[in-house]
């Protein structure tokens, strides 16, 4: 059986570890998920997506906010979706972001969909995940 983790450093440096036993000896597998070059990850936020079997995260910098889609086994990681900080949201760098991942429905006769908060600045942005596809939503 495989075990998969996070490793986030102080640089931005996101890698992969992929933990598994092989003849009564612990295996550790590193694969780099970000080199570090979008800044240090200042927010962080996961969501284990149940009826999906993939686990979603999202690492922030004071640019931006990627999501990583993470199989159930560990076997394969990716950035799926980069949401950029841009035009109006310029004003805001000098703010921290916030995640949170939860269920929600935004606006009526809509799904209840696995939806990423950001908070920044003043402002609450969202984010829907529907079948690994992002699509930003409302701003408030």
């Amino acid at each position: 059986k495989k075990y998969a983790a996070l490793s986030i450093d102080v640089g931005g440096v996101v890698m992969l570890l992929t933990i598994s036993k092989m003849l009564m000896v612990r295996v550790v597998d590193a694969k780099c998920l970000l080199d570090g070059a979008a800044g240090a990850i200042v927010a962080f936020s996961n969501c284990e997506m149940s009826n999906a079997g993939t686990n979603l995260a999202s690492l922030s910098t004071m640019r931006d906010t990627f999501m990583v889609s993470i199989q159930p086994t560990g076997s394969e990681a990716k950035v799926t979706y980069v949401w950029h900080l841009k035009g109006k949201d310029e004003g805001k760098k000098g703010w921290l972001p916030s995640t949170s991942w939860s269920l929600a429905r935004l606006g009526e006769g809509r799904a209840c969909l696995y939806t990423l908060a950001r908070g920044w600045g003043n402002e609450i942005q969202f984010l829907q995940s529907v079948n690994n596809e992002f699509i930003q939503a409302e701003t408030f």
